[in-house]
């Protein structure tokens, strides 16, 4: 996220703002300080451009997870939507 971010001379601030959400919540994403969930990860992607799988380290996941990660990539827009609304419902259901 960091690389993509500096490639593009954008600074947190701004990659924030695209992403529609304050400035120390993704820095401490960004520097690995504070988790995010699927919908945060979307928001970022979207933000950037990117795909959200372009933002995870492969090495950071177990290979099954990746590979979910890889069938939702070919999902259309309307159907990874679909998708996130019911993993977020999914876990509130946990809570």
């Amino acid at each position: 996220m960091r690389q993509i971010r500096k490639s593009r001379g954008w600074t947190v601030e701004h990659l924030a703002s695209l992403a529609g959400m304050s400035k120390s919540h993704l820095s401490e994403i960004e520097r690995g300080v504070k988790p995010f969930n699927a919908h945060t990860l979307a928001k970022i992607a979207s933000a950037l451009g990117v795909e959200p799988v372009d933002l995870i380290e492969k090495k950071s996941v177990n290979s099954d997870v990746f590979t979910l990660i890889n069938a939702f990539d070919g999902l259309s827009q309307e159907d990874r939507a679909s998708v996130i609304r019911h993993a977020l419902a999914l876990g509130e259901d946990k809570k």
